[in-house]
């Protein structure tokens, strides 16, 4: 696991807009996991690495506790301050989760 040296801190300015979130929603399907989930209360599973609101639960995108395609839908919005090569890593575990055809 890579270790970063600066420490991610929640901005308002990281909620989706209201559009955003409608597109979302309507390409939402069955049991979804949304990570990481910030403040966004979308999802029936929400997980980050700092949760800020109840009912999100604490987990690493590196390494997600979940079997292999357990959910319909992975809603991610991966923290860009993560460095480019590593970024890869984090979509190929939300894959790993996601159902085939999910």
């Amino acid at each position: 696991m890579v270790k970063a040296a600066w420490k991610l801190t929640f901005k308002k300015s990281m909620v989706w807009e209201k559009e955003i979130e409608d597109f979302v929603v309507k390409n939402m399907q069955g049991y979804t996991l949304n990570v990481p989930a910030g403040q966004s209360r979308l999802g029936d599973v929400k997980g980050d690495i700092e949760p800020q609101l109840k009912g999100v639960l604490k987990m690493d995108m590196n390494n997600l506790p979940f079997k292999c395609c357990k959910f319909d839908t992975v809603i991610s919005d991966p923290p860009w301050k993560v460095d480019y090569f590593h970024r890869a890593r984090l979509f190929l575990e939300c894959v790993r989760v996601a159902k085939v055809g999910g």
